[in-house]
């Protein structure tokens, strides 16, 4: 049986360098969302990847992943 998220639908967005997007890409499971998101990383100033809720779940600007913040080892 398949998990939510393997089956659960996202949005990607890839913003230009004055903020603006097109029409949202539909992707499919986390794999092909995560696929996506590296694809698109290193081509625009910020890529967003957001679930069905409209939750950001992953985001890049300038190459550098932003959300989810890094995590701290203590």
């Amino acid at each position: 049986m398949e998990s939510k998220v393997e089956t659960e639908t996202f949005l990607g967005y890839c913003f230009d360098a004055e903020g603006r997007y097109p029409s949202p890409v539909s992707l499919h499971g986390i794999e092909q969302a995560v696929g996506y998101f590296k694809l698109q990383m290193p081509l625009h100033p910020r890529v967003m990847i957001t679930d069905q809720r409209d939750y950001c779940v992953l985001e890049a600007q300038n190459g550098k992943i932003t959300f989810p913040p890094a995590r701290k080892d203590t």
